[in-house]
């Protein structure tokens, strides 16, 4: 959809990217980083994330549509790394040797 790679956990996936510095300034496929959680800001206060409560991954609203309400839930944003091509390949851990 964004054409963004991420790295699997939520602590990796806050330090990917470039810092947006200003949350008035998010985009569209930008990270939402929250305490050990990270989001896709879909824009008009709502991201794409993986939700522990409903199982499955989602859209939610965040709280409070105004940017400035949202602050101090919101750790911080990232601009998401774009790459070109096809994505790269897993890095799966090594399978276990058998007995």
């Amino acid at each position: 959809m964004f054409n963004i790679w991420l790295p699997r956990d939520s602590r990796e996936q806050a330090e990917a990217g470039e810092d947006v510095g200003d949350l008035a300034e998010l985009r569209e496929g930008d990270l939402a980083s929250f305490p050990g959680h990270v989001g896709i800001w879909l824009g008009k206060g709502k991201i794409l994330h993986a939700s522990a409560t409903a199982g499955m991954v989602t859209v939610s609203s965040l709280p409070g549509a105004p940017v400035a309400l949202r602050r101090p839930i919101l750790l911080g944003a990232d601009r998401a790394p774009r790459i070109p091509g096809p994505r790269p390949p897993r890095s799966d851990p090594p399978a276990s040797p058998e007995p």
